[in-house]
């Protein structure tokens, strides 16, 4: 449901002499694929947005890693908040080290290299919890427990349980069906599990209100 493993494509689209387009921005569909439509900083996803307001992101900051700036490996999709708060930061002793994106310490985990699951749990309130100081250095630099995103992760959390919840009572409501065309029909049986079919649907109706609740 948050940070899932992000994979990058072998190969994105070049010119007909084999070499990357210059403009980076020919590279917005592919790179919004192989994130999964996502912002690869706060987890916001694109339809969360209504599918707009989505920046193409230098991973790397061009300014410092020139020879970057239209390599599509480079790229990653991010809101557009997360996109302006990283903006050109990149810890000094990192510049000249290509591979190395952070030091355990300070930086900025490369989401295609290092799974963000690995750094990042969400709690049923929606805030983040960080795994590590990279970790610690990215939520602080880039906001990433704003309210916006705090609601954001609540409301995909409450969501996610209320679609379970509604399985649930799906499966329920089928087995009372066939329970009742059986012939083992018994009234007590049925009236059991009447009610265990209604404790679904009440929890299902308690998820579905707190979509309404602002957390304090």
């Amino acid at each position: 449901m948050f940070y899932p493993t992000l994979t990058r494509r072998t190969n994105y689209s070049k010119k007909p002499d084999n070499t990357y387009y210059a403009d980076y921005r020919h590279y917005l569909t592919e790179i919004k694929e192989d994130c999964q439509e996502r912002c690869v900083y706060c987890d916001a996803l694109l339809s969360e947005h209504g599918n707009e307001g989505f920046h193409i992101d230098h991973f790397r900051p061009f300014v410092h890693f020139s020879s970057l700036k239209s390599d599509p490996n480079n790229l990653v999709l991010a809101c557009s908040k997360c996109n302006i708060w990283k903006s050109k930061n990149w810890p000094t002793n990192m510049y000249f080290h290509v591979h190395a994106s952070h030091d355990g310490t300070v930086g900025f985990i490369d989401p295609f290299l290092e799974p963000l699951s690995d750094y990042f749990e969400v709690e049923q309130s929606g805030r983040l919890l960080t795994k590590g100081t990279v970790a610690k250095y990215m939520l602080e630099l880039l906001h990433l427990n704003r309210e916006s995103r705090i609601q954001l992760r609540r409301k995909r959390t409450i969501q996610y349980k209320a679609m379970h919840l509604n399985e649930i009572v799906d499966q329920k409501l089928k087995a009372i069906v066939e329970y009742m065309q059986s012939e083992d029909f018994d009234r007590n049986i049925a009236r059991e599990m009447v009610n265990s079919l209604r404790e679904a649907k009440n929890l299902l109706t308690d998820a579905l209100n707190m979509l309404h609740k602002k957390i304090s």
